[in-house]
């Protein structure tokens, strides 16, 4: 639900970036699609990565990149490092924690029978957490702009952490 209400945010975040970090809108949209492509980019590699180790390790690196990339949009002044932060580690730790990363931690677990049903309900889960986090992001953007939304982020994406360090 996180992961998915993150990564739909990005467009709605977009103006607070503008605004926080003095980068005019162009280089912005730019990051924010690097980072799509390195959502859809960085799947792949991760399930390989899951298979070799495992999800929740994947899931654990994924959350670093994210709060590496929260924190460091924060500090970016320029459109390199805010490509960096945001468009490689943001799209990139979203990507490794995807829909796949997570069935493919939680067949295992629960076996045939009940994988398709499961796999409804995570997807069904990330369209709410879309829905939860929209009108969420937005009360932060009015309340304390992009800070106050990385930072939330941030700790939401810390709480994914520690429950998948607990599943190791």
């Amino acid at each position: 639900m996180l992961n998915n209400g993150i990564r739909i945010n990005y467009g709605l975040i977009s103006t607070s970036i503008e605004d926080y970090t003095g980068i005019a809108a162009a280089s912005v949209s730019f990051a924010i699609a690097i980072a799509q492509l390195f959502y859809g980019f960085a799947q792949p590699f991760f399930g390989a990565l899951a298979l070799k180790k495992n999800s929740s390790f994947v899931m654990i690196l994924g959350a670093l990149m994210l709060v590496a990339g929260f924190l460091l949009t924060l500090m970016s002044t320029g459109p390199v490092l805010l490509t960096f932060a945001f468009g490689v580690l943001v799209g990139g730790g979203t990507g490794a924690m995807a829909f796949g990363i997570i069935m493919g931690a939680v067949n295992p677990i629960l076996g045939e029978r009940k994988a398709a049903a499961v796999s409804g309900i995570i997807n069904g889960a990330g369209g709410i957490g879309g829905s939860i986090m929209s009108p969420a992001t937005q009360m932060l953007m009015d309340a304390g702009g992009l800070k106050w939304i990385m930072y939330s982020y941030t700790a939401l994406v810390g709480i994914i952490a520690v429950i998948c360090c607990i599943s190791v």
